[in-house]
């Protein structure tokens, strides 16, 4: 009876806008209430399949030694639509190379991230910059088959003041700040780095990128003392600037310490913290200074 009165009601569409019946109003009522309940068991079913396949993926982890945050398989979403990879140009100037990027491109390749990156000369530079900065991607295997391309182009600082980034031919949008365009990366392949324990997580690690590459980079003096004072004093009850592992905020930090001048005075704490990052793989491809302590 329910399915002839569904099927009369769509076979002939005027039905719908005429009175019914009280009796076949019930009727019609008891049709869409099965059809909601099915619903919702079909929803429970689906989320407790999903529950199962989650604790067969941790067991798995669990087995081989694996943290739940290395557990993951790469994420379909950084395709862009047709399964063509990200494209990403991100222009910089000589003096302020991206090594906070590079450090992300070493975790990523260690995940088995297939890559494809290369180095160009803008026709700004006068002159020719140093091999190491031509060969900025030597340590990182490439692929043929990358689900990430990354153009980096070195262009003079007056056309180029800070790294910018576009992201594909077909978006001209720029990103510019490494701390944007290293959480542009998190966001696509490793969000375990910045979103990792949720939301009160994410905003410390705001908070120290905005530390680190403003205050301490275009600071005064003092300013840039005060970032030092206030990573010492956080380093000297955590092994990490925010969390109990590595985050974005550990990379982009290390790599603009370690990556700007010299004879830097650092403290005991910062320099425990800069050590401990040392001993990590994706922190090697990042030229260290000389690190006096204060």
């Amino acid at each position: 009876m329910n399915g002839l009165l569904l099927y009369s009601c769509l076979s002939s569409p005027s039905l719908l806008f005429r009175p019914l019946p009280y009796s076949l109003l019930l009727v019609s009522l008891e049709v869409v209430g099965s059809a909601l309940s099915y619903l919702e068991q079909r929803q429970d079913w689906v989320l407790n399949q999903i529950s199962q396949l989650q604790e067969r993926v941790k067991n798995l982890g669990d087995s081989l030694g694996v943290s739940p945050a290395e557990v993951g398989i790469l994420p379909q979403a950084a395709a862009a639509p047709g399964g063509v990879a990200p494209d990403v140009v991100i222009s910089c100037p000589p003096s302020d190379p991206p090594y906070p990027l590079l450090s992300l491109c070493h975790r990523l390749a260690a995940r088995g991230v297939p890559l494809a990156c290369s180095v160009h000369l803008h026709s700004s530079i006068a002159g020719q910059v140093s091999s190491q900065l031509m060969e900025f991607w030597k340590s990182i295997p490439q692929s043929h088959d990358p689900v990430l391309r990354i153009t980096l182009l070195w262009k003079s600082s007056s056309s180029c003041p800070q790294p910018t980034m576009v992201v594909s031919p077909h978006n001209q949008t720029p990103v510019r700040g490494i701390a944007n365009i290293s959480r542009y990366v998190c966001r696509l392949f490793c969000p375990e780095l910045y979103e990792g324990s949720g939301h009160q997580q994410s905003a410390l690690v705001d908070s120290w990128l905005d530390a680190v590459t403003g205050t301490y980079i275009f600071g005064s003096s003092k300013e840039k003392l005060s970032v030092l004072r206030r990573l010492n004093s956080h380093l000297g009850s955590c092994q990490f600037l925010a969390g109990d592992d590595v985050t974005l905020a550990d990379v982009v930090a290390y790599a603009i310490i370690c990556g700007g001048p010299g004879g830097q005075k650092l403290t005991d704490n910062v320099k425990k913290w800069i050590n401990c990052c040392r001993s990590r793989p994706e922190f090697q491809g990042v030229p260290t200074v000389n690190l006096t302590s204060s």
